[in-house]
């Protein structure tokens, strides 16, 4: 497989990601602690498929993005695969590589700059809503951190998929 090749297919786990990111925050939301039984496949298919689309994000912008966009790539990356563990740590690392890799991503202008800026938000507000503990207030930012970040994620997704055609 070509690299072009990758990274296009990356795009289309992006978009696999950004759905399930979506019926993510439908759960958090509407569902709370009454998960369905497909609620597991959903989060398994977000948690497989952020590090695929990670690599593919990272190899379509490696030429402009320089140490910066190296490091950024490494802690995201660190932080997806740390989701599958049961505490929050997993998603706050992933939340910082997520806000550096999207500052590569303006620096580097290898995307539309809303994917960025989406990825930024999502990341800010899901940091609140960690902070918060809990209450439903937390719930609440969680849930729209998911909505915001899987919007991004989709962004992502469709521009790696149709630059890389």
């Amino acid at each position: 497989m070509t690299t072009s090749n990758f990274i296009r297919w990356s795009g289309a786990f992006a978009i696999l990601g950004g759905i399930s990111s979506l019926f993510m925050a439908y759960m958090i939301a509407f569902m709370g602690e009454s998960m369905p039984k497909w609620g597991p496949l959903v989060y398994l298919t977000l948690v497989f498929s952020i590090p695929i689309a990670l690599v593919g994000i990272y190899l379509h912008q490696k030429a402009t993005a320089g140490v910066f966009g190296l490091i950024a790539f490494l802690v995201a990356l660190a932080g997806a695969v740390f989701l599958i563990m049961p505490s929050d740590f997993g998603g706050m690392v992933l939340a910082l590589g997520l806000i550096l890799i999207s500052v590569s991503m303006l620096r580097a202008a290898s995307f539309p700059n809303w994917v960025a800026w989406l990825w930024i938000a999502g990341m800010m507000l899901y940091l609140l809503g960690t902070f918060l503990n809990n209450s439903q207030a937390s719930i609440s930012f969680i849930s729209l951190a998911t909505i915001v970040f899987g919007l991004g994620l989709l962004g992502a997704g469709y521009t790696l998929w149709t630059r890389s055609a």
